[in-house]
């Protein structure tokens, strides 16, 4: 199934393929990644970047180099974590709530539409832990720090430059 038929893209809701109701519990996903998923990731990556930072003294003067070692060294950090504590490995942890909530789902939705749920979430999270959106992820972190560090350089290039001559 593809992502642009799950979500329906604007289509008439009268020829949906999913019932509205069952679209709505669908988007009750990302939710719960905002409310609790995100929390669980936050501290996964304040745990991988303590680990990388606490080596670094609090006075050392870093370079733009030093600073693109330490992203990628948290970078890799992150992605080797453990299966447990992996968004990538592991989308479900992040994603999908607890048993109690799952089990409120089962009586609110009708037997097919729960097999019709289970199947999307299921695909959802097969597309998500392929390898395709893994590499994708992993581009994105580095092109997102590359940009970051092209701005650092920007500013303390220009910096230096207005800073009095002795």
């Amino acid at each position: 199934v593809s992502v642009p038929l799950l979500l329906n893209n604007n289509r008439d809701p009268e020829i949906s393929r999913f019932p509205a109701r069952l679209q709505e519990k669908f988007l009750n996903i990302s939710q719960y990644f905002i409310n609790e998923g995100l929390t669980d990731l936050s501290e996964v990556l304040l745990v991988n970047i303590k680990s990388i930072l606490d080596n670094v003294p609090l006075q050392e003067k870093l370079k733009i180099g030093d600073i693109e070692n330490i992203f990628h060294r948290i970078l890799e950090s992150v992605f080797s974590e453990s299966s447990e504590r992996n968004l990538l490995r592991n989308p479900g942890k992040f994603l999908l709530s607890s048993t109690q909530t799952s089990t409120h789902l089962a009586r609110e939705l009708k037997e097919e539409e729960l097999e019709t749920f289970k199947s999307i979430v299921s695909d959802t999270l097969e597309i998500m832990e392929s390898q395709e959106v893994t590499s994708l992820l992993r581009r994105l972190c580095r092109q997102g720090f590359a940009h970051y560090a092209d701005n650092l350089t920007d500013f303390y290039t220009t910096f230096q430059e207005n800073l009095p001559q002795d």
